[in-house]
């Protein structure tokens, strides 16, 4: 029988085995944070993953979104067709930034907790 000590060697070897086959993908600049840093490589994207997968479940940002495009589109009906498609394609920029920095927070808050835990 094999002993506890040579059991959590024999899995901590096999663990840092496969987390250097994993290939690290690199965050960008603009989600970078201290406590994202902090953690290890292939944790951050699995945290930034995370955090866009809850935020495209997130009822109220579904809500934010229906009444946004919805005042989008009423603008579009309400104004003349030479300057449809501008708007619509500047109605496109804030919902980009909005998201971006609603996936930075919740990435960031999210690497918190996994750093507290410890």
């Amino acid at each position: 029988m094999i002993s506890d000590d040579k059991a959590n060697q024999v899995a901590d070897e096999l663990l840092a085995q496969v987390r250097s086959q994993r290939p690290q993908e690199p965050v960008l600049l603009f989600y970078r944070s201290p406590q994202l840093m902090a953690l290890e490589p292939a944790l951050r994207a699995e945290v930034l993953r995370h955090a866009q997968r809850l935020l495209r479940t997130d009822p109220k940002v579904i809500l934010a979104l229906l009444l946004y495009w919805g005042a989008v589109i009423a603008c579009l009906l309400a104004w003349d067709g030479a300057h449809a498609a501008t708007l619509a394609i500047a109605a496109l920029a804030p919902v980009l930034l909005v998201r971006s920095l609603l996936v930075r927070g919740t990435a960031r808050r999210l690497a918190a907790e996994l750093l507290s835990r410890g």
